[in-house]
């Protein structure tokens, strides 16, 4: 079942990547957070990319019962020949700590956040859907459509104590609110 909803920026991914002087096949990883529709975009973009993917994700994705999960494989129909990855943890992706995948299983079975250290910015962690909102994250609140509500709380309260110890800003991709702050 393909989603309805159709997002559109005013310059494509694409677009993007020229306007800094790279193209698509110069990546050489490729993360993503979960495989629901809204974070699989541009996906065939980067064929040859390294697929950086938990197990439990992976096997929801491709699976018999990926319907079962959210996913719909129609949506990312080149992904699965890509070279994969699988993780089951953590996984430091340059070895220097720079950029870090965090296992944050609870929305999917396989969900994903990551770290980053950036020199300018100051050390981040995009969310994906470990949260939605910024109420949500305050007061762990736990949409009824996450996989698993307790494994959600948990990865939130991981999360929290790790974004502490790394005096890290949580990035919360769905919070237009504060979205419109930075």
């Amino acid at each position: 079942m393909r989603h309805p909803l159709k997002v559109r920026v005013p310059k494509t991914l694409a677009q993007q990547f020229k306007a800094i002087g790279y193209e698509p096949k110069d990546v050489t990883y490729l993360g993503l957070s979960h495989m629901h529709f809204d974070h699989i975009g541009n996906v065939g973009l980067f064929p040859a990319s390294t697929l950086l993917m938990q197990d439990e994700e992976y096997e929801a994705a491709f699976g018999p019962d990926s319907a079962k999960y959210g996913n719909d494989p129609a949506s990312y129909p080149t992904l699965k020949a890509n070279p994969v990855t699988r993780l089951s943890g953590d996984h430091d992706v340059f070895g220097d700590g720079s950029v870090v995948i965090k296992r944050t299983a609870g929305h999917t079975p396989g969900h994903q956040s990551l770290f980053l250290k950036l020199p300018k910015t100051g050390n981040i962690l995009l969310s994906g859907d470990l949260a939605h909102f910024s109420k949500n994250w305050k007061h762990r609140r736990v949409p009824s459509f996450n996989f698993d509500k307790e494994m959600s709380v948990k990865a939130m309260d991981d999360m929290a104590k790790f974004i502490k110890d790394n005096k890290a800003t949580l990035w919360i991709q769905h919070d237009l609110e504060q979205n419109a702050k930075m």
